[in-house]
């Protein structure tokens, strides 16, 4: 009885470890999960914390381009609600053809100009590498929900609140989703 015990609570205490796969830190009451991607910069620029990435793909096929060694490739657009938002970069600096991460689903600090509605949708924007209010509409897809209207910038005061004109980064919920 006791043997079968011990099996049995190996088993659960074992079986945490497998649901956090894809997650690159550990998850608890304190922090947040969020899924994570190695892509492949292909902008023709360092993409920087907090940035919104589009999947570049080929025009005359449409379909994804990826490198050698299998990673997608991610580049930056000044569309607004474009279908093919892929994640936010996690990284410090992705320098322009080299692999960094981007956070596919989870919170992350994200970069703005302007100032945005708290729990609404946000997309891809008119500035590269930005959030924007989302506008549903057929063929488009919003990044996720911006958490709160806050400017998490290394260096500003929490309570600072992102006006028009600056550059700021707000906490997004990264859940992708397209209409």
């Amino acid at each position: 009885m006791r043997t079968l015990l011990a099996v049995l609570a190996l088993l659960l205490a074992g079986g945490g470890v497998v649901w956090a796969d894809s997650i690159p830190q550990v998850v608890d009451s304190t922090t947040t999960g969020r899924r994570t991607l190695t892509v492949f910069n292909d902008s023709g620029g360092a993409l920087t914390s907090g940035a919104v990435v589009v999947w570049d793909n080929d025009d005359a096929t449409a379909t994804p381009e990826f490198d050698q060694l299998g990673y997608r490739y991610v580049t930056t657009t000044a569309t607004a609600d474009l279908i093919w938002v892929a994640g936010v970069v996690i990284s410090d600096s992705i320098p322009d053809q080299q692999l960094g991460e981007i956070v596919v689903e989870g919170w992350v600090p994200t970069n703005v100009t302007g100032n945005l509605t708290e729990d609404t949708l946000v997309a891809t924007s008119t500035t590269a590498g930005r959030m924007g209010d989302y506008s549903p509409a057929a063929n488009t897809c919003a990044l996720g929900r911006l958490i709160q209207n806050v400017n998490l910038a290394r260096g500003a005061a929490q309570t600072d609140t992102c006006g028009s004109g600056n550059f700021c980064q707000m906490p997004v919920d990264v859940n992708i989703s397209c209409q």
